[in-house]
This record gives structure tokens, C-alpha cells and sequence, in this order.
């Protein structure tokens, strides 16, 4: 049912779609959806949302418990995040889409259940990459002085940033954006380097050709 909602959410957007259209997908009758899923399409909008999290959860637990297990550092664990992090999204566009669209529709609305929710899933993604800034800032490999959760909302925060820019320009011309997005090895080299080493130059103007 879930991968039925997946794909038509991901084909029609979520104001479009309908429980017609998934129960047909996922060759079920309606009335057997509302039986999992009382509030209906909604209801498998929030199961779709807590999935997708889940996996993403997965991929940052998964990722730097491997990274920092193998003895290397935030800033190599956090480049094959991302690595994998576009991977899972250029495969998902269309869905990722939609469910950003969705997410900040809903949690800023003044619905108090999806604005909770959405601030609970955001808050376990953090917790699940604290730990490994709290090793990082131990070792003095990041600033000890800094806080740590708003560095957990910036790591998580400009990659999906990065990667809406990237789809948008996909379908709307071509430009760097699109080409980074379209490697992702090249789009982790290009955000770890940003987010690790700053954008300031060295105060001398660039060689002349």
C-alpha cells in the first residue's frame, strides 16, 4: 500500500492524487485502505513521511557508525552521507518533490498534529547524527565551543536545500546546479568543501590567463 501511495503521490502530486488511484495501484479495494489507514489519504501521506525518515535515519546511523567504526573522520563520513543522500534522491525526484512540498506546507499550517509531527521527525534525524559530532568536537576536529544541534540542522539542512535547487534546474534550463546534482560523488566533493572549509579565498585576487 505504501509503495502503491509512493509512486502516485509521486506521479500526480499529493492534492491530486486519490485513494482511487492507490487502492487500484496497490490492487486493493478502498474500503480495505481505510481499514489500515483511517484518515485515508492523509493518513498514508504521514505512513510515507515516516517511512521515507526512517530510511533516512538508517542512512545516517548506517553511514557514520561505518565511517567512525573504520577510524575516519566527520568530514569523510559526512562526504559519503551526501554521496548516498543524492544517490537516494535522483532516483526519487519526483517524490522527494512532493513530500518537501507537503513537509513545509504542513509544518508551518496551523494544524498542531502535522506541525508536532514534522518537528518530532526533524529532532530524531539530529539525534541521530549528534553522536558523531559529539566525537568530532572531542577530538577537536570540529570547534568544541560550538553548539552542536544547530551544526546537525545545518548538515541535513543544505544538502536537501542543494537538492531542490538541483531538480528545479533539471527541469528548467542547465546550469551548475543541475550538473553537480546530476553527480553526486561531484556534489558531495562541492558541499563537504563549502561546509567544512568556508568560502573565504585567500585575499589575493585570481591569476590572470
Amino acid at each position: 500500500m505504501l509503495d502503491a501511495a509512493r509512486t502516485v503521490f509521486a506521479e500526480r502530486g499529493y492534492a491530486n492524487a486519490t485513494l482511487d488511484e492507490i487502492a487500484e495501484r496497490a490492487e486493493f479495494g478502498k474500503g480495505t485502505l481505510y481499514n489500515y489507514f483511517e484518515r485515508g489519504k492523509e493518513g498514508l501521506l504521514f505512513a510515507v513521511f515516516d517511512d521515507t525518515l526512517d530510511e533516512l535515519e538508517d542512512l545516517i546511523r548506517t553511514v557514520f557508525q561505518e565511517e567512525f567504526r573504520d577510524g575516519r573522520s566527520l568530514r569523510e563520513a559526512f562526504h559519503t552521507f551526501l554521496v548516498r543522500y543524492f544517490e537516494l534522491i535522483h532516483d526519487q525526484q519526483d517524490l522527494f518533490l512532493v513530500l518537501v512540498k507537503e513537509a513545509y506546507s504542513m509544518a508551518f499550517s496551523d494544524d498542531a498534529e502535522w506541525s508536532e509531527f514534522f518537528h518530532e521527525q526533524h529532532e530524531r534525524l539530529v539525534g541521530t547524527l549528534r553522536p558523531a559530532l559529539e566525537a568530532a568536537s572531542e577530538t577537536n576536529e570540529i570547534q568544541p565551543n560550538l553548539p552542536l544541534s544547530p551544526i546537525a540542522h545545518l548538515l541535513l539542512a543544505n544538502p536537501r536545500g542543494m537538492g531542490i535547487q538541483g531538480i528545479m534546474e533539471s527541469r528548467h534550463g542547465s546550469c551548475d546546479d543541475q550538473q553537480l546534482f546530476d553527480d553526486p560523488e561531484k556534489a558531495a566533493d562541492f558541499l563537504t568543501t563549502v561546509l567544512f572549509d568556508g568560502l573565504e579565498g585567500n585575499g589575493a585576487p585570481p591569476a590572470s590567463a
